[in-house]
């Protein structure tokens, strides 16, 4: 019953701002818009208006004005999606909010309806971020500090779980945070597994008496818990597992430099085991959890809206391989392609190549731009198309950078190399 009351809630929400008419384009400034803000972001940032001032950079030039209803410390990227006719949603972008304390007036200004970009019917905003979280009613919170014992006991038992969390749409948290590339995690991992200052939020170290290392303090008791939602692509699910993988071969890499001069794969086996007692790799994937249950800390993704995605946006310029028609394209193989040098090396090639085109920047304009392309049975990359666009600039740049990756390894099918249909999805973040 509960599920049901949200998506009637959040429909009624849409089906409010859209029953508002807005004549688009404006014939005159300034125009107000319609819109509509989930309670995640009305919790922090109360959007008391929307206006339309003008065209600019390539669309229109909108100011978000309200009042901060609880502080929050930093500046945070929220959606917007476009609600046109039939109370569609398609994606429209991701902007920053400002940092803001409670009862402060804020003002800013994004630039959004691109032309070409905007669906036919837009009849205004719907504003909403599914990582965003309302923090646990006070009560809720004295009632569990009246109980001492078992409080202290949960602190400790969280402390050694490190929750990564993937919804539908690839976006990742971890420890509470927003993830903004596989990079980030990488490192979040590697800080949570050494704990290298002993911090408190962090697993506890224990006094282990390990070969080569004699007494030395490790986290042997932690745990990193990977959850998705049950429309997570098994593409995003991967690559998050093999960001978290890349933590624990990096830090054994590490400490096997620092303690025998050599890298892990050189070492003996038992110098390999002791290094892997010091570093265990505690993974464990918890599958598929509903992330709209009541008694969940997850946040939630939008469930009421059902985001129509724009069409997909092909340029001809990307270099595009041929393939053999005879050379079919698995999109399941037993050993999936890889970027030369894996995970961390595709994640230092986007972030030298990748460059982030000037209109987006100053016009604030952010977000998750999915890519899917053909890796060829010899490894090069072809067919690149954006499958979810954020901006018609950050398509092209995310177009860009595929097609001049190098060549990957294939994917191997019955111990051959095939062709393989890979979905890569690229963040744009403004500093």
């Amino acid at each position: 019953m509960r599920k049901l009351f949200v998506l009637l809630t959040m429909s009624l929400l849409v089906v409010a701002a859209s029953a508002q008419k807005l004549s688009w384009p404006p014939k005159s400034y300034p125009v107000k818009v319609p819109f509509t803000v989930s309670e995640e972001v009305k919790y922090y940032w109360d959007v008391q208006g929307i206006l339309c001032t003008g065209r600019g950079n390539g669309g229109y030039k909108f100011r978000i004005l309200g009042t901060a209803n609880h502080d929050f410390t930093a500046s945070r990227s929220i959606n917007f999606y476009y609600i046109s006719t039939g109370n569609k949603t398609t994606v429209a972008g991701a902007y920053y909010f400002p940092k803001v304390k409670e009862g402060q007036k804020f003002s800013f200004e994004i630039v959004s309806a691109f032309s070409g970009y905007t669906p036919a019917g837009f009849n205004g905003f719907y504003i909403h971020d599914e990582l965003l979280r309302i923090p646990k009613e006070e009560a809720s919170l004295k009632e569990k500090e009246t109980s001492t014992s078992p409080a202290v006991a949960n602190q400790v038992d969280e402390r050694n779980v490190l929750l990564v969390m993937i919804n539908m749409a690839g976006q990742v948290m971890a420890g509470g945070d927003y993830i903004e590339n596989l990079g980030q995690l990488t490192e979040k991992v590697k800080e949570f597994v050494a704990n290298p200052y002993n911090d408190e939020n962090l697993p506890e170290k224990q006094k282990k008496r390990i070969p080569y290392f004699d007494e030395i303090m490790v986290t042997s008791n932690h745990k990193v818990a990977v959850y998705r939602n049950a429309k997570t692509t098994e593409a995003d699910h991967q690559a998050v597992m093999a960001a978290i993988r890349a933590a624990y071969k990096e830090l054994r890499g590490d400490l096997a430099n620092e303690k025998f001069g050599k890298d892990f794969s050189k070492c003996s086996y038992q110098e390999q085991k002791a290094i892997s007692l010091v570093y265990p790799q505690n993974i464990e994937d918890c599958g598929i959890r509903n992330f709209s249950s009541g008694n969940s800390s997850v946040p939630p993704p939008p469930e009421t809206l059902v985001i129509v995605e724009d069409k997909p946006v092909e340029i001809k310029y990307v270099p595009v391989q041929t393939e053999d028609n005879s050379d079919k394209i698995y999109d399941k193989v037993e050993e999936l392609p890889a970027f030369p040098g894996g995970e961390v090396a595709m994640m230092r090639f986007l972030s030298d190549n990748m460059k982030y085109p000037k209109v987006a920047r100053e016009s604030g304009i952010q977000g998750r731009v999915v890519v899917q392309f053909v890796v060829g049975s010899d490894g090069s990359i072809g067919n690149a198309k954006v499958i979810r666009s954020i901006n018609p600039y950050l398509d092209k740049e995310a177009l860009r950078v595929v097609g001049v990756m190098p060549r990957w390894k294939p994917g191997m099918q019955g111990g051959k190399p095939v062709s393989v249909q890979y979905t890569m999805p690229l963040m744009f973040r403004l500093q």
